[in-house]
């Protein structure tokens, strides 16, 4: 049987065959120190730069090994006889007397930075972008201060820091910690002295240089809290975006019984920096983020939950550092459920139960693709690690615990956590034992099958209900169990509960194996059955309890997770009752979210009697939230009818930006050359962030036509394209040459081979992922050559980019099949939208 070992390899998917297990560095010579001089030229992208780096023995040595990738190194001093080398990836240090154990000495590194891949970046104006703002700023995460800074790059290792930034006088400079003073520097120059005393890995130190705007908010308890953003940027957008970050501080602080043990809480928006970033003391967000007044009634929600995820972190990663990657969950899954928690105590159970609903399905659909443990040892690099099995899957695992343990039990022992555990370096067990201190349960059987284990408990059952007898047996059975992917069956507990005409029978059915089975009273007709109705364990059911169960669980549950689960299933069954009762439904549905999740899965079942319901469900809705969804299922099916109204859709003017951009993407998959005019036009949208421009772009990606392919051909090149919407082209337009004749997808791998020369990251990546979709074999050797324009932590990505290519082969039968394939089930939805349009049709 598979067996819940977190030591061995099992080829999943998730890393290389090559891989083997990652383990931390030897820091028996560790930094305790970083000071840090730093003289700035923006334009040139470049710096020169001086570290001296205090250093303490925790046993005897004699070698100091730093990471150091593609630095100029002029000379390392010490006080201490020396010699040392640097290889462009380490430098490595060796002194001719043993440092003894707690002896303090120090090494101070001149040397140069040049336009490094990654770390530190350069955002500047040019002639074919003149109007990008001009700025300096870090981004560490997961090992990149390496590419400007010599350490031992590495979360285990804490130092404190100090920076000595010197720049052009009219930059403003913000940077981890406080500002000791600024001075004059030269004509024209200044030089921004920063110290942050709170111990802090280098992946979270930060700082910035550039035309910055900044809001001040209120402080909380002398904790200063203030955003920042490119000059251009309102002011006002700022507020709108991060204005809930004080009252969400009072919360948190409550919540974990500490304070934030930082000097400021500091957040500042920087262009294609990606997500958000943790960074102690200075939180850095992608720009993308910052709303104004219409995007901030589709994102508010979402840049509320980020901001609470990356002020999470100010415990869970900040102030208790992982001890290595392979214990990533202790931080990403607790500030994944942070989000949770601050949703069910600010909004309610119902959104707190959506976004546990959100991240099951996260979760489960990357399973498909491969299952790993949330505690590994096994993975090609630290940034592999950053999957959905990590954020939403030890999300869950963390719900499962608090829902064992009991929210008194488990929140006294999470303060405790927190308490104990401040300024050091954990691993699971650390926290384990504080669970099982705080419950009196043992709780390594939980550990080893849900943290150290792969997969989760997938369920098949059948109901049975005898009325002469009044009673019903549920039997369920664990189907997940699979030898080749180390899969076992779990041990745990269900809560079923069962209405009948007295009211609500409760019963808990236990798994000790792989089989369950559970007998309830029932009284007369049976009218409701719930299986986990808390929402409290994660797993997958296939059960047809009858559809008066399913419809009566539809229209009356008190929970989401219910009617959701209910209404898959009347679709998958898809009777003419099932329909019936699935438009009733939807029409008197409160919370958008069931309302979203109805929508996808009628979508998914691609039937033509899910068409009309889902069109209402698109012309009904008003909710900002649920609008970018359906408009993005409408896309998921080829109807004439549907097309129609999506263009309806798209003719509303209080339509906000990120719902029109779904609209025109899905409008463009339904293939209609009508459509063509609109969507070039929209291509060229002007509007907030390119967000509008870049679903248009998207459109004529799956419209697939000759025409949109030529468009979208002349958006490739340096400034033909708006610097935020450039990816969205590359993207599309692969996706449009794929179905070209020879002759334009030959011109088309040719350019896309010349992007991966593009100064943009991630229009490399994007043309890297078109070459693939094209199955431009021959351009394997540039594709290889591009991988060292990334940081390393990106190799694994690449390599698997190129194993793909190299297995997708002449695979022309195959897409003609699926081609043929298409075309039948477009003529098949079109016959059905004819029956539907005949009097007394459905």
């Amino acid at each position: 049987m598979p067996s819940f070992d977190h030591h061995g390899h099992v080829p999943d998917g998730f890393s290389l065959a090559t891989s083997g297990p990652q383990y931390g560095p030897d820091t028996r010579i560790r930094p305790t120190h970083y000071d840090i001089t730093l003289d700035l030229d923006l334009e040139g992208r470049s710096a020169a730069a001086e570290v001296t780096i205090h250093l303490r023995s925790i046993s005897s040595a004699r070698t100091l090994v730093l990471d150091a990738v593609g630095l100029d190194i002029e000379n390392i001093e010490s006080p201490r006889p020396h010699t040392w080398r640097a290889d462009g990836q380490k430098i490595t240090v060796t002194f001719e007397e043993m440092l003894l154990a707690t002896e303090d000495s120090e090494v101070t590194i001149r040397y140069g930075i040049e336009d490094p891949i990654s770390g530190l970046h350069f955002i500047l104006p040019d002639e074919a972008y003149p109007d990008r703002p001009r700025l300096s700023a870090t981004d560490h995460e997961t090992e990149r201060a390496r590419y400007w800074l010599p350490c031992l790059d590495h979360p285990s290792v804490r130092t404190t820091f100090a920076l000595h930034l010197t720049v052009a006088e009219d930059l403003t400079v913000i940077a981890g910690g406080v500002c000791e003073k600024e001075e004059p520097a030269g004509p024209g120059r200044k030089t921004s002295h920063w110290r942050l005393d709170y111990p802090c890995p280098t992946y979270l130190y930060c700082f910035a240089a550039g035309e910055l705007v900044t809001f001040e908010d209120e402080s909380v308890e002398g904790l200063s809290i203030a955003y920042h953003a490119p000059v251009g940027t309102d002011p006002k957008d700022l507020a709108r975006s991060f204005d809930r970050t004080p009252s969400m501080v009072r919360w948190l602080q409550e919540h974990v019984g500490a304070k934030l043990p930082f000097p400021k809480y500091h957040q500042i928006a920087v262009p294609d920096i990606g997500g958000a970033m943790e960074n102690i003391s200075l939180v850095t967000w992608d720009q993308q983020f910052v709303l104004d007044e219409t995007l901030a009634k589709e994102w508010s929600h979402l840049v509320d939950i980020i901001n609470i995820h990356e002020m999470a972190h100010s415990f869970f990663g900040d102030a208790i550092v992982i001890r290595h990657f392979d214990h990533a969950w202790l931080k990403e899954s607790w500030a994944t459920y942070t989000e949770v928690a601050w949703l069910e105590d600010e909004h309610g159970r119902d959104e707190a139960d959506y976004e546990l609903w959100l991240e099951r399905k996260a979760y489960i659909g990357e399973t498909k693709d491969y299952v790993r443990p949330i505690v590994t040892r096994q993975y090609d690099s630290s940034w592999m690690m950053f999957d959905r099995h990590l954020y939403p899957g030890g999300s869950w695992r963390l719900h499962m615990l608090r829902r064992q343990l009991g929210d008194e039990v488990f929140w006294a022992a999470v303060r405790d956590y927190v308490d104990r555990y401040q300024g050091e370096v954990v691993e699971t067990d650390d926290f384990r034992r504080v669970l099982e201190k705080h419950s009196g349960r043992d709780l390594v059987r939980f550990f080893d099958q849900w943290i150290y284990g792969r997969g989760y408990p997938t369920l098949k059952g059948s109901f049975r209900h005898d009325a002469e007898k009044g009673w019903a047996t549920l039997k369920l059975e664990q189907t997940q169990a699979d030898d080749k992917r180390d899969v076992g069956v779990f041990d745990f507990d269900l809560e079923v509960t069962l209405q009948d005409e007295r009211g609500t029978q409760k019963g808990v059915l236990h798994f000790e194996g792989a089989h369950g089975s559970l007998v309830l009273p029932c009284h007369g007709k049976p009218r409701q059955l719930r299986v986990d109705p808390g929402f409290s364990v994660l797993f997958e059911l296939e059960l047809d309890p009858g559809e008066d169960l399913l419809a009566e669980t539809l229209q009356n549950a008190p929970d989401i997770a219910g009617r959701i689960l209910a209404g898959e299933a009347l679709i998958d069954s898809g009777t003419p009752a099932a329909w019936k009762w699935i438009r009733e439904a939807i029409a008197k549905e409160p919370f958008f979210g069931v309302r979203v999740q109805l929508a996808q899965a009628l979508a998914a079942s691609r039937r033509g009697q899910a068409i009309p319901i889902l069109r209402e469900c698109l012309e009904r809705e008003t909710e900002p939230r649920a609008l970018e969804a359906i408009a993005g299922a409408c896309g998921e099916v080829s109807d004439h009818d549907l097309a129609e109204t999506l263009r309806l859709f798209l003719d509303r003017d209080d339509l906000p930006y990120r719902a029109r951009a779904r609209a025109l993407e899905s409008l463009g998959a339904h293939r209609d050359d009508r459509d063509m005019p609109r969507l070039v036009e929209a291509s060229c949208d002007e509007g907030y962030f390119g967000i509008v421009r870049a679903g248009a772009l998207g459109g004529l990606g799956k419209h697939r036509s000759r025409k949109a392919a030529e468009e979208l051909r002349t958006r490739l090149a340096y400034g033909a394209e708006r610097w935020e919407c450039r990816p969205a082209a590359v993207a599309a337009f692969a996706a449009a040459a794929k179905w070209q004749d020879e002759v334009f997808r030959d011109d088309a791998k040719g350019r896309l081979r010349d992007l991966l020369r593009d100064p943009a990251e991630r229009v490399r990546r994007a043309a890297i992922d078109g070459l693939v979709t094209l199955k431009c074999q021959e351009a394997a050797g540039e594709i290889r050559a591009c991988e060292k324009t990334f940081a390393a932590q990106w190799a694994p990505w690449v390599q698997r980019r190129l194993k793909r290519l190299n297995e997708s082969g002449d695979q022309g039968e195959v897409e003609s099949l699926r081609s043929s394939l298409e075309k039948l089930e477009q003529r098949i939805a079109s016959l059905e939208g004819e029956r539907r349009s005949e009097p007394g049709g459905r």
